[in-house]
């Protein structure tokens, strides 16, 4: 295996400044083309594509420059990866798992699962 021109942390810590900077240019730098979310809402499981899906999101939510982002924890095993990462905003904690794969000497993450939690005072 040869060295990858990124790292697990990198896109992770890209991904967190992406969604807190409101920058929907960086995702086709981290994301795969066919990268789906998946959650649960009102007890169903949706499935919804980063691209157009997630973009919006960014596109649509005002930039909070009172967030908190931290990568809690990674995993590498060869060519495969999983990270957790944390965002906390205007009362909401959004826990995002990622899978990535080492594509092509760079790691890109393939799918997102999340939950979101509000926060107790």
């Amino acid at each position: 295996m040869t060295n990858p021109i990124n790292t697990v942390p990198e896109v992770l810590n890209n991904y967190l400044t992406a969604m807190v900077q409101k920058d929907a240019s960086m995702m086709p730098k981290i994301f795969i083309p066919a990268a789906q979310m998946l959650l649960i809402k009102d007890g169903k499981m949706l499935e919804i594509p980063i691209f157009p899906g997630l973009i919006q999101y960014i596109q649509q939510t005002p930039e909070d420059k009172e967030a908190q982002a931290s990568i809690l924890s990674f995993d590498i095993t060869g060519n495969a990866a999983s990270g957790k990462v944390q965002v906390i905003s205007k009362g909401l904690i959004y826990t995002d798992y990622f899978n990535l794969l080492l594509i092509n000497d760079q790691w890109m993450i393939v799918n997102k699962t999340f939950s979101i939690t509000v926060v107790k005072n």
